[in-house]
């Protein structure tokens, strides 16, 4: 079952490194900061969320800001990944979330 949009606003303040998230609308143009729960992982991050706005916007547009620990990164190759990948990026074995956004530190 399909966590509530509400669980994903809590969880973002309690698990991963708080960050905040700056994107582009694929409608609008303009530009959205998202508070996020951010993972890093190696040569990137890993961020619970597929099915919000803020997905479909990042994998839109390829590319997205991430603030964290006070320092800016420019992430991109936005991809939608399960939890078998999730789970081996950060070394654990279950994680009981569907779906995960991996990004790529730009380089």
């Amino acid at each position: 079952m399909p966590m509530p949009r509400w669980w994903g606003r809590i969880h973002g303040r309690v698990a991963g490194t708080r960050a905040v998230l700056t994107h582009v609308g694929r409608s609008s143009g303009m530009p959205y900061r998202t508070p996020v729960g951010a993972h890093p992982v190696e040569g990137g991050y890993l961020v619970r969320g597929p099915g919000s706005d803020w997905v479909r916007n990042v994998v839109a547009a390829g590319r997205a800001q991430l603030a964290v620990d006070g320092e800016d990164v420019d992430l991109t190759a936005p991809r939608v990944v399960g939890e078998a990948e999730a789970c081996a990026a950060l070394g654990v074995k279950a994680l009981r979330v569907a779906g995960f956004v991996r990004m790529d530190v730009a380089r």
